[in-house]
């Protein structure tokens, strides 16, 4: 029993200083690449906002036509085509 736990220990140990190292060693350091990307998420978050305010436009517009059911039902799967 006590070679049983003396090999777990041997290799458990060396596997959990990897698990612990591990982590600082794939950390970026590199502030350029952050401010750079966080300019893009800025970017995207602004398109984003523009795409659904056109959206949301769209459905404003859609809701003060006098359509018929059967115009309406096409619409809708128009509309759920688009958001696939």
């Amino acid at each position: 029993m006590r070679m049983y736990s003396k090999k777990i220990v041997l290799a458990a140990v060396p596997l959990a200083g990897l698990l612990w190292v591990a982590p600082s060693s794939f950390a970026e350091d590199d502030m350029e690449h952050h401010e750079g990307r966080s300019g893009m998420e800025r970017e995207h978050r602004a398109e984003h906002k523009g795409l659904e305010a056109e959206h949301e436009a769209e459905h404003e517009a859609a809701d003060r036509m006098d359509l018929s059911k059967r115009e309406k039902r096409q619409m809708e799967k128009k509309h759920r085509a688009e958001h696939r």
